[in-house]
């Protein structure tokens, strides 16, 4: 800093021919060396990396490929169908429910069942019957698609007359005769309350 008529003034600063960053005139004192330079830009240079080494999120999206949509990356319409009405058929068979709750569940999924065969596997009878050998999404023909559906329905139209027969039926049985019993002892009401709930566990 040099004073000149009692005023104080700083050193001008002028760029340098090659384009760099301005330097301070003076004896040297604002000079930066050129290792220092260098060193400044390795540091910029691995700010600008990631932790670690890594590459960069745009270096990892070009080096990355979408996987291919195979089927097995896919479900069967049909088959998810039937998952469905097993999840019906299951509220059928579990006993914390009321008799009749699970007695509706039954009929609910003997409706669905039937309603299913009467359009999805008749459609796909049909497409049999043309010759269309097309595969869904998942991978199956008409005809495999078939050969699953069969598969499934068969076992759950076991599981569906097992519960009626073996449990439901049994029980609503075992509650009709207890519903008479009550009625012939009126004015017993704990006791008939009783004797119903006995009779629905059984």
């Amino acid at each position: 800093m040099r004073r000149a008529g009692g005023m104080a003034m700083l050193p001008s600063v002028s760029a340098n021919v090659d384009g760099n960053a301005p330097r301070p005139r003076g004896r040297g004192r604002g000079r930066v060396s050129p290792g220092t330079v260098r060193g400044m830009a390795q540091v910029g240079e691995g700010l600008s990396q990631p932790h670690g080494g890594g590459s960069t999120p745009a270096q990892t999206a070009t080096t990355q490929r979408p996987m291919p949509l195979g089927p097995e990356r896919f479900l069967n319409r049909e088959l998810s169908w039937l998952d469905f009405n097993t999840r019906v058929l299951a509220l059928a068979e579990d006993r914390s429910l009321p008799l009749l709750e699970r007695a509706k569940f039954l009929a609910i999924f003997s409706r669905n069942l039937d309603e299913f065969f009467q359009v999805r596997v008749a459609g796909l009878k049909d497409q049999l019957a043309a010759g269309v050998v097309a595969k869904s999404a998942d991978g199956l023909d008409p005809r495999q698609q078939l050969d699953a559906i069969n598969r499934v329905a068969e076992r759950l139209l076991l599981d569906h007359a097992r519960c009626f027969t073996h449990d439901v039926q049994p029980r609503r049985r075992r509650r009709r005769r207890a519903d008479r019993r009550v009625a012939r002892r009126p004015g017993q009401g704990a006791a008939a309350a009783a004797a119903l709930r006995a009779a629905d566990r059984r």
